[in-house]
This record gives C-alpha cells, structure tokens and sequence, in this order.
C-alpha cells in the first residue's frame, strides 16, 4: 500500500494535518463488503471532502451487483432504498454501534449477543452521547427492505447483508459505495438526502471520525492510494501493513517535515492506540484541545501554547514510544526534544506561555 502526497504544499500540509488532528474511531470496523471482495479507495478522509469530514468512497473491483455489508454489529436506525436513476436522491442505510462505550441511554443499554462482562469492561463515556453511527449511500432500489429483509430497529452483526452497491443519487464516480464513521446525538435525523446537514449547521461540529478498518491485510487506517481484500475481524487482529509515505522533492518546512515523520508511522500509532482503548481517548481529548492552535500553525505559521498543552503532549508522546517499534522512538524521540527545547519550538513558530519574536 503506498500513501502518495498530491503535489504542492497546501496539500502535503493538510494530510498532515489530518495525521495529527484526526479523531479515531474507537469501534472495531471490517471492510464493509462481502468477504473476498476486492476494494479500491477512490476516495479517502484526506480527498474526499472538506477537512474533518472524513468520509469514503469505495468502488467494488469484482463481481456485478457486489454486495454491502454491516460493517460492525449495531441496530438499523434509517433505511431509504426507495429511489432509482436517475435521480438525486441517494439510498441510504444508518446503523448506530454501541461498542466499545458504557451506555448512557436504557433504551440502548443491551443487545443481542452482548458479552456477560460488557459493563464492567466498557469505556466509560465522558459525554452525553458516544456512540458511533456508519451511513452506507448509493444502494440499489429495495435491496435493503427486500432484498436483505432489513428494517428500521433490527439488529445486525458485523458482516450481514445490507444491499448492492450502485449508483443512485448524486454519486458522480458511477457505481460506489458512500460509507463513513460518525459520533452523533441518538435524535438526530437524516435531514439532507441522507446526511444529518441540521446538526451539522446548528452545532457547527463536524462529527466524522477516521475509522481503522480490518481487512485481508490487516487492520489499518484505508487510503485513497490503496486496494484492499475485504474480510471480517479475526478474533485476535493482525497486525497493519505500513503505509508508504514518499519524501517530497525540495526544501521542506520544519514544520512540514515534522508532519512527514509523523505521517510515516501513523498505521503504527493507530494500531498501538487501537490496543490500549484509554491511550485512544486520551489521545482524541488531547487532539482535541490542541485543535485550535494547530490550525494556528498551518494558517499564519505560529501557534500559542500553555506549559500545561506541551506538557501533556509530551508525555502523551512518550506513551507511543514506550508502547511502539524502534522506527516509532526514531520519529518520536526528535520531535519531543524539538518541543522541549524553546530553540526548536521557536523553529516551529510555537510559543509557550510568551510572546513570538520576529513574525508580526
């Protein structure tokens, strides 16, 4: 699998960016195409949208009519399959995913198949609402309702039959599957041809998160760049293949290059996050923080920072290393000595507690 950065540094910034800021998903997630499918990314979290609207398009390389699949267990909250071309009103399906958070709601507090420990191992949930939703767009006319026997409250495992991939609506590329990974409200509505356009407006919170996805390779973030084997979630997960991060011709800023290291072992961090559920909490709430100042830094070249943010970022980067490979403690280690020198800092444009000198 091989990750190519687009030409021009606008781009190669905002893929690291998204590296750095992205929130990860924290279900497990399989392909969501029958197993052996083979699957080209013809659209990623990075190309697909505005940032931080990380969404998929997948296009099925094998088979007509190839078939779509629940990509883990949850209940079916929205199905519309009533649509064909030629029109603009996509088919959707939504289902909501209960694991691996602690309920919040009774009405969602059990399930079929739910382990006897589940609440006594479960992630507790630090908001209102935790869950993650999957939309899957584009699917044939009654392959949901009739074909898949499917309807509105049903429960369904990691690799049910959900309905074939196709073309209705506003899918521009032909025959693909629309598919992403969001943190909602349990009211909220599809609003706009499948999409939830009013919480998005009235909130002003994008809430797609970039899922790792198990699949004949392993389990990894997917990329535009990259085809992949569809299959399920074996019992204990392999490990992801490395994507291949291309150096850039030219000279790089410091802080492009520090995002090119970090983009390099970035199927390694997920992989050691998605094994340590707290460590990817945490990792997502100290993202989150740091949000505005990293934007700070892509924009006007300079960020303002406390003590407390770079403290917690380096110890938060010291967890990776103690947790990852040689080639994790060979990007990590500079990096943090970077951001614990007010020398290296000052390189970077990140200003800790004072005022920048020499940028106005």
């Amino acid at each position: 699998m091989r990750l190519q950065f687009p030409g021009g540094f606008a781009a190669h910034m905002m893929i690291g960016a998204t590296l750095l800021l992205a929130a990860c998903a924290q279900g497990e997630y399989r392909m969501p195409y029958q197993d052996g499918t083979v699957v080209d990314v013809y659209k990623d979290h990075v190309t697909h949208s505005s940032p931080h609207a990380y969404m998929y398009d997948l296009i099925a390389q094998n088979g007509a009519s190839p078939a779509i699949v629940a990509a883990a267990p949850g209940w079916i909250r929205f199905i519309d399959d009533s649509h064909e071309e030629p029109t603009d009103d996509n088919n959707y399906v939504w289902i909501e995913h209960p694991y691996p958070f602690c309920p919040v709601d009774a009405s969602r507090a059990d399930w079929p198949g739910k382990p006897a420990n589940y609440d006594s191992t479960c992630i507790p949930c630090n908001r209102e609402f935790c869950n993650e939703w999957t939309t899957y767009a584009h699917m044939s006319k009654n392959s949901v309702r009739d074909v898949a026997g499917l309807s509105e409250g049903q429960w369904v495992e990691a690799g049910d039959f959900l309905g074939y991939e196709d073309q209705v609506g506003m899918a521009d590329i032909g025959a693909h599957l629309h598919w992403h990974v969001a943190v909602i409200p349990p009211d909220t509505q599809p609003t706009h041809n499948g999409y939830y356009l009013e919480y998005v407006d009235a909130t002003g919170i994008q809430p797609e998160v970039i899922p790792i996805v198990c699949h004949a390779g392993g389990q990894s973030v997917i990329w535009r760049f990259g085809v992949y084997t569809a299959a399920g979630c074996p019992t204990e997960a392999l490990s992801p293949a490395r994507s291949l991060v291309l150096a850039q011709p030219g000279p790089q800023s410091p802080v492009a290059s520090v995002l090119q290291s970090i983009a390099s072992i970035s199927d390694e961090g997920v992989w050691i996050a998605l094994n340590n559920p707290r460590l990817l909490l945490e990792t997502r709430q100290v993202l989150a923080r740091m949000e505005p100042d990293f934007h700070d830094l892509l924009r006007i070249g300079r960020a303002r920072i406390s003590m407390a943010e770079l403290k917690t970022v380096l110890e938060l980067f010291g967890k990776y290393e103690r947790r990852g490979s040689a080639e994790v403690a060979r990007v990590l280690v500079p990096i943090r000595k970077q951001l614990e020198s007010p020398g290296g800092r000052q390189l970077l444009g990140i200003v800790v507690d004072g005022r920048f000198e020499g940028i106005d």
